[in-house]
């Protein structure tokens, strides 16, 4: 039996990093918009993602293998900054292959703050690296990667 059940395609943001970047320094909230971002990294998060998303990218709705292999956390929107304030957590990057400090505690947000939880999880979707690299736009990178 084929699998009818779909995703909303992701979006991309309306404005882009260095331009959301900068309206966050202006506004003094850029330690938060930099939490945002590696927020992604966290373990819990990604996890979270991933059974929201049953397995299924939004963008091809082909299975992602796990919760790093071949993916990555796509920011449909900057609008969100992360107000976490209790103590952050080391966390391993698969990715950079090294230990990631000041990383949100994104479970201790998630079960005490889950307002604050959601409005940050809505912004996020969990697709595959090359996905997200057709996305953005990043053909060139495809092609030096086979």
């Amino acid at each position: 039996m084929k699998n009818t059940f779909t995703l909303p395609k992701p979006t991309i943001p309306t404005i882009n990093y260095t331009d959301a970047k900068a309206i966050y320094t202006a506004k003094d909230k850029l330690e938060g918009f930099r939490a945002n971002m590696k927020a992604t990294r966290n373990d819990f998060l990604r996890n979270t993602l991933f059974h929201r998303q049953h397995g299924l990218c939004p963008c091809c709705g082909k299975r992602l293998l796990n919760v790093y292999a071949g993916t990555a956390v796509h920011h449909t929107s900057y609008d969100n900054y992360c107000t976490f304030t209790e103590p952050l957590i080391h966390i391993y990057s698969p990715q950079d292959n090294a230990i990631q400090a000041k990383v949100p505690n994104c479970k201790v947000c998630y079960f005490k703050h889950p307002e604050k939880a959601e409005a940050c999880l809505s912004n996020l979707v969990m697709v595959h690296k090359t996905c997200h690299e057709l996305m953005h736009g990043h053909t060139e990178r495809l092609k030096t990667q086979k």
